[in-house]
């Protein structure tokens, strides 16, 4: 599940739902063979590897492993890094009579057989495998609604060489209904300011953590910095958790960081969105100016935090030129379909307010500073999430 903010599908749960979703598939594709059919469940299967402690939140931290490229998914370059370290170690996938570089293949989006092309748009694009399950999976498990996609699953052409998404007209409104589904789970789950404020906080946390183990291995051995596959793969959520307890703690600890760890772990930290005083309008460039103005008095304090401009996620649900629309043998692209002119909300970019994060105790004198600049403090949440997992976890609330 995700960093502790809203609960939400396992990891095992998604990827059994995403491989009886390529079954589907399978069954309705046009022609396939036995090697076709076997390397795309291995590369379902294996997709998530890669993924860093609590489904992908902790994703920035995991990068000292070898072979790691700037600028390409970090998730997908450490499921293929795990791909070859199982088969150079255990000879996972050749015992099983599948081929190392055809899963690398798929994991990448590429498809090494000249007649499946249709699998390409399975593993990557706004309507593949990993999407169609993950959308009603983590609504099902946030809030409880149950989320159709059998009627845009069984739109999906198959037998098509282009290279977007290819869909049937009679799914037009299933389509656009999903993508703002997406962009919703997006906006209220994934990007949510309590969970955006966790990570960064949880990953501050971890580096100094790391900072220590490299000078003092024998208490911190088995929270060190994984620089492997195999140590990133002894990385897990509980091994996470693990680095706010144990005896190391009672040890000679660096006062910040002791700090620090006090501070999550009781759940005495907040976020707030910074807004415009007496607007409804939120102008995110001016607003990046006030902030750039009053951020040195923000941060004038240790255990403070500001999430603001490039560091802010980016969303924009549907990219023109994705997804094409079958009407009577032709295809256009959705951009150009009425159906999507009436919810300009697919395609526009959207973004959240800058984020402050700070001590508890520490309210009045934030509010005082961003008072005096214009601004307010909106949907003040606390950051309690560690709090509550420590205490319904193994690790008791010792």
């Amino acid at each position: 599940c995700a960093l502790p903010i809203y609960p939400q599908q396992t990891r095992l749960q998604h990827t059994l739902e995403s491989l009886a979703l390529a079954a589907e598939f399978i069954r309705k594709a046009p022609s396939t063979t036995s090697t076709v059919r076997r390397h795309l469940v291995a590369a379902v299967a294996l997709e998530d590897t890669g993924r860093a402690p609590f489904s992908n939140s902790l994703e920035a931290l995991f990068t000292n492993l070898p072979g790691l490229v700037a600028g390409q998914a970090l998730d997908v370059q450490r499921s293929i890094l795990v791909v070859k370290h199982l088969e150079k170690t255990e000879k996972f996938l050749s015992r099983h009579d599948l081929s190392p570089s055809e899963i690398v293949e798929l994991l990448h989006g590429r498809v090494p057989w000249r007649r499946a092309h249709w699998v390409k748009r399975l593993i990557r694009g706004p309507v593949d495998i990993d999407r169609l399950q993950y959308v009603p999976g983590d609504m099902a498990y946030a809030d409880g609604v149950y989320y159709d996609v059998s009627a845009l699953a069984r739109s999906v052409i198959m037998n098509e060489t282009a290279d977007t998404a290819i869909l049937d007209s009679s799914s037009l409104d299933s389509v656009l209904d999903f993508l703002l589904q997406r962009a919703r789970m997006y906006i209220d789950v994934y990007y949510e300011p309590a969970k955006l404020a966790l990570e960064l906080v949880v990953s501050d946390f971890l580096r100094q953590v790391w900072e220590v183990a490299e000078r003092r291995q024998e208490d911190w051995a088995d929270i060190s910095e994984p620089r492997t596959v195999k140590g990133f793969l002894q990385w897990t959520d509980l091994t996470v958790l693990s680095a706010f307890e144990g005896v190391r703690w009672d040890r000679e600890v660096p006062e910040s960081l002791r700090r620090l760890r006090l501070l999550i772990r009781e759940g005495q930290l907040q976020v707030a969105e910074l807004r415009q005083r007496g607007t409804s309008i939120v102008d995110l460039q001016n607003l990046q100016l006030v902030v750039t103005a009053i951020r040195d008095q923000l941060l004038s304090r240790e255990h403070r935090w500001l999430l603001w401009g490039e560091d802010l996620p980016r969303l924009q649900v549907y990219h023109p030129g994705s997804i094409s629309v079958s009407h009577k043998g032709r295809y256009r692209d959705l951009a150009e379909t009425p159906e999507l002119s009436a919810n300009p909300d697919v395609v526009r970019r959207m973004r959240r307010s800058p984020l402050v994060v700070f001590p508890t105790a520490e309210f009045g004198e934030v509010q005082f500073v961003v008072h005096e600049a214009g601004l307010v403090l909106q949907n003040v949440v606390p950051l309690d999430g560690i709090r509550r997992l420590l205490e319904s976890s193994d690790f008791g609330s010792s």
